[in-house]
């Protein structure tokens, strides 16, 4: 489902008229990290694969590779094919509640300090999507960072208040703030629906205690 969803905002980010900085994942190095390339400006839709063929090309490869990982991608493949298009459709039907797509898996790395032990921990993650926002009531254009989860209940606020617990959620608003700096608005969660029939959501929970 993230492969078929980031493929889907790549393409709409190539397609606007200034396009958008993409950071393509090399072959990981000889300690097996990941080798990311200088960013470029894609103005090519064409560079990306249609969702559901984004999504055929990833379950392919797990598939290949055996083992627990490509029995789930061969048993789920057609369901995340699904959802994906749910999902694009519901956007489509409600209006995209962004103005433009900034980044798509964008790599981050940074290192957090404990306040009271003063360890410092390295974090490396990915934001699945970073969008231009014009908050209601502003005239000015924010920084909107949003997570894609997929969920049986989309809508039950239970589902919500469960991802606003955990640190991921803690982290990436520390992330999209260093980030964006004044230009951030919020961190989002974008809620997909796995039974079917809502496609997603995109909210904003309130932070954990």
């Amino acid at each position: 489902v993230h492969t078929g969803l980031a493929h889907y905002y790549a393409r709409i980010g190539a397609a606007q008229a200034s396009g958008f900085k993409y950071i393509h994942t090399g072959r990981p190095d000889a300690q097996g990290k990941p080798v990311y390339e200088p960013p470029v400006v894609v103005t090519n839709p064409d560079l990306f694969y249609l969702p559901e063929e984004a999504v055929e090309l990833a379950a392919q490869e797990r598939i290949q590779e055996g083992g627990i990982e490509g029995r789930l991608a061969l048993e789920l493949k057609d369901q995340a094919k699904r959802m994906v298009q749910e999902t694009i459709e519901n956007e489509r039907k409600r209006g995209r509640p962004y103005q433009k797509v900034v980044s798509v898996e964008l790599p981050v790395e940074l290192r957090m300090t404990h306040t009271t032990t003063g360890k410092v921990d390295r974090v490396t993650t990915k934001l699945d999507l970073v969008v231009e926002v014009k908050p209601f009531g502003s005239q000015d254009l924010k920084l909107r960072v949003v997570d894609h989860k997929t969920a049986a209940r989309p809508g039950d606020r239970s589902t919500v208040d469960k991802y606003a617990l955990t640190l991921q959620l803690a982290v990436m608003r520390k992330i999209g703030k260093l980030l964006c700096r004044e230009r951030y608005d919020s961190a989002y969660l974008h809620l997909i629906d796995s039974v079917g029939g809502t496609g997603g959501r995109m909210l904003q929970p309130e932070p954990g205690p």
